[in-house]
This record gives structure tokens, C-alpha cells and sequence, in this order.
């Protein structure tokens, strides 16, 4: 379990190192300039890339199911970035938003 916080903690650096730095003229127009103003879809596919590079599966850790190729690391991606989007929308809204009433 310790593996996969330590997961999601990096993948959400490499989440936000993303969307920090700007993205050429040419490219913000593009599917690759959604993907970068897109916190939970860029998620998604830095998530699916480092459980490839790293060997972290869900299925294996929470569910004691066995490899499956592409798919292990699919759903992992998923739900890896799906919750890490929640924890860090949560964390927003409740400290770094100001409500006006």
C-alpha cells in the first residue's frame, strides 16, 4: 500500500510540473493543449505510464488478481489518477478557495 502512495504522490508532481510549464503557440490549439489544461485526464496518462515504468498494479495489490498485459496498468492509471483528482480537489476546495457570502 505504501508503494502506491508513493505512486500517486509522484505521479501528482509530474502532474503538476506538467501544467506549469507552457506549451508552444502551435500545440495549445490541439488535443495535446486539452490534455494539458486537464488535470485528471493528463492524470490519467502519466499515471499509466509510470505504472508501466514502475511495475505498480492494482489488481495485484488491492485484489490479489494476477498480470494482465496493458490492462493492469490501464486501470491503475485510472484509478490512481481519479483519486489523487478527489484528494486534490478536496484540498482546494476546503483550504485554497475563498467562499464570498
Amino acid at each position: 500500500m505504501l508503494d502506491w502512495i508513493i505512486f500517486a504522490v509522484v505521479g501528482k508532481l509530474f502532474i503538476f510540473f506538467w501544467s506549469k510549464f507552457p506549451l508552444p503557440q502551435k500545440i495549445e490549439n490541439t488535443k495535446i493543449g486539452q490534455l494539458h489544461s486537464c488535470g485528471l485526464c493528463s492524470g490519467f496518462w502519466i499515471y499509466t505510464a509510470l505504472a508501466f515504468l514502475l511495475k505498480i498494479n492494482l489488481l495485484q495489490l488491492w485484489f490479489e488478481l494476477g498480470y494482465v498485459f496493458v490492462l493492469s496498468e490501464i486501470i491503475t492509471g485510472c484509478v490512481t489518477s481519479y483519486v489523487a483528482h478527489l484528494i486534490s480537489t478536496g484540498f482546494e476546495t476546503v483550504h485554497l478557495r475563498v467562499t464570498v457570502i
